[in-house]
């Protein structure tokens, strides 16, 4: 494949055509040594092919570089972005920034983060937290959060300690990831996060959901971005990221909540119909966590490599009936390409 030797990767999928905001912010990182990857789907305009800036991954690449994974991914949903991962992995990435088409870095940040983060160590007596309490007073929550957590703050301890973070979620301004139901409460919010705000690392055992918005991936944790195909789009990457907490644990590595590096001008989104697609949500978020708590009481560490772990959890979830039998041969077929 070889189309880049760049270890930075941004991972980005759309159905939207070009836009000066997406290049201005964008493209100015390609300048700093990063690469992007723009993965299409049925309804992608033509136009990113002719985007010199970009790899653009049409459907017929996929199915070139990718024959298996991209024949069983459905069309017309965002877990195409797979494809963009498997992209950027073998093509040498170190480190991939995880976004999306409406999301945009502001300028003069320094988009060279370390993988071991200094930061303050939440902890908790329950078993979520609403990371967003120490970013605002604003009542605010992440999307995937389970309503009866909403006020969960934690404790935060004084100290600034460094943990090695291979997954690290940036806020973003302006409109971030909530739910459904927030944005039908509070129209039209705009929410500033503060700057000065340290760096947040989750004791072992604290969950909360981080999304696709702007998230670092460091190589250690490439087997994480699995994105689920069979369940919403309101879903794929908050279940991933519950998956990937897990992982994490397992492996002694901890996941970090950073101050935002930008803001989302987002695109238009029926509300009723991510409500909708974010029921499932609603209801199984906080059972799924609970089985996978069951599943890692009773896992056996000998040495297991960490996509070995998210894999076994995904299969559990498809066990429990979470998610649809049909998408074991796509993750079968997407973990094996990560192994070669």
């Amino acid at each position: 494949m070889n189309d880049s030797t760049n270890e930075r990767w941004i991972v980005v999928t759309t159905v939207n055509k070009p836009t000066d905001n997406f290049r201005e912010s964008f493209y100015r990182l390609i300048k700093e040594g990063w690469s992007i990857v723009v993965v299409g789907d049925v309804s992608t305009p033509s136009e990113w092919g002719n985007e010199k800036e970009v790899f653009y991954l049409s459907l017929e690449k996929q199915g070139k570089y990718f024959p298996e994974v991209s024949n069983l991914i459905p069309l017309r949903h965002y877990s195409r972005k797979n494809l963009g991962y498997l992209f950027a992995i073998l093509n040498g990435a170190q480190v991939i920034l995880d976004t999306d088409d409406d999301n945009f870095i502001y300028n003069g940040v320094d988009f060279d983060f370390p993988k071991k983060v200094k930061g303050r160590i939440v902890s908790g007596k329950e078993k979520w937290v609403n990371i967003y309490n120490y970013f605002t007073k604003e009542l605010i929550w992440p999307r995937g959060l389970p309503l009866e957590f909403i006020y969960s703050a934690g404790e935060v301890r004084n100290e600034l300690v460094e943990f090695e973070c291979p997954i690290q979620q940036f806020l973003v301004d302006k409109d971030p990831d909530v739910d459904a139901i927030f944005r039908l409460i509070f129209p039209e919010k705009s929410i500033v996060f503060d700057k000065n705000t340290e760096p947040l690392i989750l004791e072992k055992n604290l969950w909360s959901p981080f999304n696709s918005q702007c998230t670092l991936f460091f190589k250690e944790a490439f087997p994480l971005l699995y994105l689920p195909c069979y369940v919403s789009f309101r879903l794929t990457d908050i279940w991933r990221s519950f998956v990937a907490q897990a992982s994490l644990w397992v492996n002694d590595y901890n996941l970090a909540f950073r101050k935002p590096v930008g803001y989302q001008i987002r695109n238009n989104h029926n509300l009723m119909n991510d409500f909708k697609d974010e029921i499932e949500g609603y209801l199984n978020n906080a059972i799924i966590v609970e089985r996978i708590e069951e599943f890692l009481k009773n896992l056996e560490i000998n040495n297991l490599w960490i996509g070995d772990i998210a894999k076994s959890i995904w299969l559990l979830l498809i066990d429990f009936g979470f998610i649809p039998i049909k998408e074991k041969d796509i993750i079968n077929a997407w973990y094996e390409v990560i192994k070669t």
